[in-house]
């Protein structure tokens, strides 16, 4: 978590509190960017130009440009020295997993954890998959239709 507080006070401080935005090509020279080039930020939020690569230590900015590098050569143009960098994403998963019985409530009643957070699931789809199941279950329980009545 410290690490983690490291990263976002270093973002913050890149772009004056907006979300520091950095050209690839800039990134790999180490320059702060001063213009856009054929991509632009798609982004909520004031957004600004800043030093994205002075926010990771170094080792981390290099394996990032292996990375540009290794799917540049898969997809054409990805690393192409326009591309923006922008901020960074710290937020992390939760180690932990809250119990729930198989109704997918808790042991508050009432409660019924899901998702990533909670330790249901690895990323977006699988969420999204674990909420669907979550709200099925709460529907049954609390709306059940006619047909599960008889």
């Amino acid at each position: 978590m410290a690490f983690q507080r490291k990263l976002e006070e270093a973002a913050y401080q890149a772009a004056g509190g907006k979300i520091p935005v950095q050209l690839y090509g800039d990134f790999c020279q180490n320059k702060i960017s001063s213009q856009l080039g054929g991509v632009n930020p798609q982004m909520r939020g004031e957004w600004a130009f800043g030093d994205v690569r002075s926010i990771m230590p170094e080792p981390l900015n290099q394996a990032l440009i292996e990375a540009m590098e290794g799917f540049g050569h898969m997809i054409h143009a990805f690393d192409r020295p326009d591309a923006l960098l922008a901020g960074i994403e710290s937020r992390t998963s939760s180690p932990v997993r809250i119990w729930r019985d198989e109704q997918f409530e808790s042991e508050v009643r009432g409660l019924y954890p899901c998702g990533e957070g909670a330790g249901y699931a690895g990323g977006i789809t699988s969420a999204a998959m674990d909420g669907i199941k979550v709200a099925e279950a709460i529907a049954k329980r609390y709306a059940p239709c006619p047909a599960d009545q008889e």
